[in-house]
């Protein structure tokens, strides 16, 4: 089921995190990079949740297993846009899980009156590029040489949608 993250979920979100790092590849933090300080983790959500983050995860069995985070614009001058950071654990993705939390996102986004969506995802991550264009993403452009991996450029898309 998908609900919002709370701060009591911290040490089960970092777990996912973590895991999602260690098995997907295609996550912006390399396997063992992220703190694994759950105590330091919980005291981040604390502050940042329902304000500057907006949380939710898909639950099954009691265990975390997929995320969608909402980044609000801070500023005047971004406030009518947000951010999308989404990652599912490999052994739930193909299920539809990720429609379902990119909807979640989308309809949170359109209540709140936002008026343009946006995410970064790897040139090589043909699933989710798919999944983005789906749910009526554009590629605007490509950033070359955004990241690297295994001491290797990888190029990322920036993806937009207009509510």
């Amino acid at each position: 089921m998908i609900r919002r993250l709370t701060v009591e979920d911290a040490e089960q979100h970092l777990n996912l995190m973590l895991a999602l790092d260690e098995q997907t590849g295609t996550m912006l933090y390399e396997p063992g990079e992220r703190s694994d300080d759950a105590g330091q983790h919980a005291k981040r959500l604390a502050a940042a949740l329902n304000s500057t983050l907006f949380i939710w995860v898909w639950e099954e069995n009691g265990t975390l297993t997929g995320h969608v985070t909402v980044i609000p614009g801070q500023l005047k001058r971004t406030s009518h846009k947000a951010s999308i950071v989404i990652g599912l654990l490999p052994s739930h993705q193909n299920k539809g899980l990720g429609s379902r939390l990119m909807d979640t996102a989308i309809h949170f986004c359109r209540e709140r009156s936002f008026k343009r969506l946006e995410l970064t995802v790897m040139t090589h991550n043909e699933a989710a590029v798919s999944l983005y264009k789906k749910k009526r993403f554009l590629i605007e452009g490509t950033i070359r040489a955004s990241l690297t991996a295994d001491g290797e450029p990888v190029d990322e898309y920036i993806m937009g949608r207009l509510l």
